[in-house]
């Protein structure tokens, strides 16, 4: 599939979705050409299981994120090799751009998402502008120990901010959540005042 042929019509089926699955095999130039060409309507860009690189993941950034002009309110990159490198270039374009309307990032089953990355998150949290964003995904994430509680000191320091959704499941070992009194006593700061509804279901 190349950029010259891609209809991204073909992609929304009459939603307002576009959704790539791990059947297509995309380019970094059909990121490009994605990100470049979105419909106005289109609210959901989806990737499920398909590889983006670094340099794909800086088009959605920079084409979406930072220079804006779309309708776009939820970015889903599930299980789509997104990288610290990626996330960070994300973060910065939603810091850059504050007229985003991105409400729900998912970024779940990314292995290749560490503290450092969780770290990006963190920045976006601090910002006191970004108050649009309602649900964040980093299940299943390897931003671990440090990753989490980064993420819940950012949220307890900026009062703008109050997530519908926080889903933390799979990052943390079941001792870390049951036996940390540090990590028990952050998770139930934010569950009280900084997110409505949040998943930490941890693993062995």
């Amino acid at each position: 599939m190349t950029s010259t042929t891609l209809n991204l019509r073909n992609y929304m089926n009459g939603s307002d979705a576009c959704i790539f699955r791990e059947h297509h095999a995309l380019t970094d130039d059909d990121v490009e050409f994605i990100t470049t060409y979105l419909p106005l309507d289109c609210r959901s860009l989806i990737f499920i299981h398909t590889e983006l690189t670094d340099t794909g993941v800086n088009h959605i950034a920079t084409n979406l994120l930072l220079r804006g002009g779309n309708n776009l309110t939820n970015l889903s990159l599930i299980d789509a090799f997104v990288t610290d490198e990626g996330v960070k270039s994300l973060c910065d374009a939603l810091i850059s751009n504050k007229n985003n309307k991105i409400q729900k990032l998912n970024l779940s089953l990314n292995n290749s998402i560490t503290c450092i990355g969780a770290r990006a998150i963190s920045k976006l949290f601090e910002d006191t502008n970004q108050t649009k964003l309602e649900v964040l995904d980093v299940s299943y994430t390897m931003i671990g120990y440090d990753g989490v509680y980064g993420l819940c000191e950012s949220l307890l320091q900026n009062t703008n901010i109050k997530l519908k959704c926080l889903d933390l499941t799979g990052t943390l070992t079941l001792k870390e959540k049951m036996q940390d009194k540090d990590m028990k006593d952050i998770i139930n700061k934010i569950k009280s005042s900084r997110v409505e509804t949040l998943y930490d279901y941890s693993g062995a």
